[in-house]
């Protein structure tokens, strides 16, 4: 698909309230351990998205943790749209989840 003609892009804070909650913007995007009950925005994935909005993409942010998403829903939801290009992210606290969540992605 022609990222030209397909200005769609998909941001996903990676799921991780169910394996390790965390937040992933704070600690100078490293993250830190969080809990259930505590869930901050990816707000380095809301400035990229402001960014790419000016420029007439249409961007969608899927923040797994405070929907309750686990890695199969964030995965439907995925399949659901064609993207020109999907991003997800990533920490060191939860990088071996991460990665194994992102290699999912290949395919869809």
């Amino acid at each position: 698909m022609d990222i030209v003609r397909n200005r769609k892009i998909c941001f996903i804070n990676t799921p991780a309230l169910f394996k390790r909650p965390l937040s992933r913007s704070m600690a100078g995007g490293l993250g830190f351990d969080g809990s259930q009950s505590m869930t901050l925005p990816p707000l380095d994935l809301a400035i990229l998205a402001s960014q790419l909005r000016v420029n007439n993409y249409e961007v969608i942010i899927i923040d797994a943790d405070p929907l309750r998403l686990d890695d199969p829903a964030v995965l439907s939801m995925i399949r659901e749209e064609k993207y020109s290009a999907v991003v997800a992210t990533v920490s060191l606290p939860t990088l071996h989840n991460d990665c194994a969540f992102i290699a999912q992605l290949q395919g869809l």
